[in-house]
């Protein structure tokens, strides 16, 4: 890919199994990376638009579903998140490495951005 570099995040709402399928294909050839552990949605690395990713990807919809593709913040000293993911290990080192370029990891207390939670957690309240 050549030009900036871009994150936009993808949701779908309900697709079914094989629009998913081909949305996950053509997200993979059109990134320079991608995140998806949600089954309906993605973040991508690429130089490409929100208008450029919702071109591509409607015509895969053969249904009245719902798209909605959002840029994240261009400045990495704007690039926050935080959150619970099961078996994160490549989910934190996709945030830390690609997302926030290595430069910031956790928060300025020092704690994780992304944590991992078990069954066997208590809930805080």
């Amino acid at each position: 890919m050549t030009g900036v570099a871009r994150f936009c995040v993808i949701l779908v709402d309900h697709p079914d199994a094989s629009v998913r399928e081909l949305m996950h294909q053509a997200i993979k050839r059109a990134s320079d990376d991608w995140w998806h552990e949600f089954s309906d949605a993605w973040i991508v690395k690429s130089s490409h638009s929100p208008a450029w990713w919702r071109e591509r990807l409607e015509v895969l919809f053969g249904f009245s579903g719902q798209l909605f593709i959002m840029e994240l913040p261009t400045d990495v000293s704007d690039r926050d998140y935080s959150g619970i993911l099961r078996e994160t290990s490549a989910s934190t080192n996709w945030f830390q490495d690609v997302y926030r370029e290595k430069q910031i990891t956790g928060d300025p207390w020092g704690h994780p951005a992304i944590t991992t939670a078990t069954e066997d957690d208590e809930l805080p309240f």
